[in-house]
């Protein structure tokens, strides 16, 4: 529907002028509408002061800020209990979190509400390298085999081990 020229204020000053005796056709001429125009303002505001105009305009805010909220929940529950149905154990979080954010369209912070996470659980990127394996093994190893040692002996032995081979590496390529 077009919008209307005239304010609500100006349609209910209208409206109070045919209230009190103008013809409609004069009241037309002078504010430029149709008389069916006028009809349609006389079935819509008919009755309405300005005050309960403005309240109408709250009550409508409200109203579609109601909806949204009820949307929300109702979607809310529906991933739930997609969601307890599948039983999702704490490794696969981040994997059924995707999953939610791509099958109902949702963003990363509604599904890691839903599945009471952090949103840093879904950012977080690991910094392990791949040689920690390497290192790891090697230290279960040298902790097999000298159960004495501390931890600071272990690293040192670690430290010098890389250092070994990386002056292996350099003398073969020279």
């Amino acid at each position: 529907m077009r919008k209307s020229k005239l304010s609500e204020a100006q349609i209910i000053g209208m409206l109070s002028e045919a209230a009190a005796g103008i013809s409609p056709r004069d009241l037309c001429r002078r504010y430029q509408i149709s008389l069916a125009t006028y009809y349609e303002l006389k079935n819509k505001y008919s009755g309405m002061m300005v005050s309960d105009l403005k309240r109408l305009k709250e009550l409508e805010a409200e109203n579609r800020i109601l909806k949204t909220m009820y949307a929300d929940i109702i979607l809310g529950n529906k991933l739930v209990k997609e969601l307890l149905e599948k039983k999702v154990s704490r490794a696969n979080r981040r994997q059924s979190i995707s999953g939610l954010q791509q099958r109902h369209a949702i963003s990363v912070s509604h599904a890691c509400k839903l599945m009471s996470v952090s949103k840093t659980m879904v950012y977080y990127k690991s910094k392990k390298k791949a040689d920690n394996l390497e290192i790891s093994l090697f230290l279960t190893s040298l902790a097999e085999l000298h159960i004495r040692w501390g931890f600071d002996k272990m690293t040192q032995k670690v430290q010098l081990e890389k250092t070994m081979e990386s002056q292996a590496c350099l003398s073969s390529l020279l």
